[in-house]
């Protein structure tokens, strides 16, 4: 096994850092036996993009959708739009734990009278189910990585969660959506440290024994 040149972490990858140990390892620290992949639906990411165009239509134009306006009359679109424009958000290399790169790039951002608004979009099959933990971690990572960068951001941010309701007979799809608040206190950014912090010490380091209570760490036995 080769250890990747450069070890980074992201904010989606940082709740894995709590389960299987061996499987965390594996997946961020070497190419080699790594665990297999869900396959991801493209239609995801062509949602995604079509979100961003829609918020980035509405940051030229100064004006705010109504999705945004539901959440209050003093929340906007963020007005720079170099954060949000597909660039990778790095944390400062002077902050770094154990040389392990954190970045990750921003779905969407608001203002508020606070700060800067972490929004993250989730698509989703339907209105049914719950909210997966991990993607609270994530939201309140952006917010670390934001603050870290020199900006002040809110201690609230949001989850938008998008699924698909009607179609009509040209095709035409409607879709339901839901705001989730996400906690991205200085509490929430203090934990999200920690994970990094413990997370870079566990692929800097040398593979961790194997979970017994790991179906894929027992199927590599």
């Amino acid at each position: 096994m080769v250890r990747s040149k450069i070890l980074s972490l992201s904010p989606s990858q940082l709740h894995d850092s709590t389960e299987c140990l061996n499987c965390f390892w594996n997946q961020r620290a070497y190419t080699g036996v790594r665990k297999p992949g869900s396959p991801f639906p493209q239609i995801t990411n062509g949602i995604d993009r079509s979100m961003r165009a829609m918020f980035d239509k509405h940051r030229k134009a100064g004006t705010v959708p109504p999705c945004v306006s539901a959440l209050g009359s003093s929340i906007k679109i963020c007005a720079n739009a170099s954060l949000v424009s597909n660039q990778m958000l790095n944390m400062p290399d002077s902050l770094e734990d154990n040389g392990v790169k954190f970045r990750g790039k921003l779905d969407e951002l608001l203002e508020g009278p606070n700060g800067l608004i972490v929004i993250d979009f989730k698509t989703k099959g339907s209105a049914k189910g719950q909210d997966f933990v991990g993607n609270h971690t994530q939201v309140a990572a952006y917010a670390y990585l934001l603050e870290k960068n020199g900006h002040k951001v809110a201690d609230i941010g949001y989850l938008m969660l998008v699924w698909p309701e009607i179609t009509e007979d040209g095709l035409e799809i409607s879709f339901g959506y839901k705001w989730v608040e996400v906690d991205t206190s200085a509490k929430a950014r203090k934990a999200v440290r920690k994970l990094y912090e413990n997370g870079a010490k566990l692929i800097s380091g040398s593979e961790p024994s194997r979970d017994p209570d790991c179906t894929w760490c027992n199927w590599k036995a």
